[in-house]
């Protein structure tokens, strides 16, 4: 099975963590998963039971204001 992102970082294309979200947004872990959970931030990627996001679309919505809702579809 081939992703479009390369988890590992080989090719450049890393995708963020949710360690890495909170990180870049200064809040907690789990303040992270209430923000996931009501919607508030771009929808994630789930690789299992892990949650990943694409960097340009987080760096995108944060130079966007951070709207409530994440980003449209």
């Amino acid at each position: 099975m081939t992703f479009p992102f390369d988890i590992n970082n080989k090719n450049g294309n890393q995708l963020l963590t949710s360690e890495d979200v909170a990180l870049r947004l200064n809040i907690s872990k789990s303040s992270l998963y209430d923000a996931v959970k009501d919607g508030r931030l771009p929808k994630p990627i789930r690789f299992g039971g892990r949650l990943r996001w694409k960097p340009q679309e987080i760096d995108n919505w944060i130079e966007a204001g951070m709207p409530e809702g994440g980003q449209d579809d």
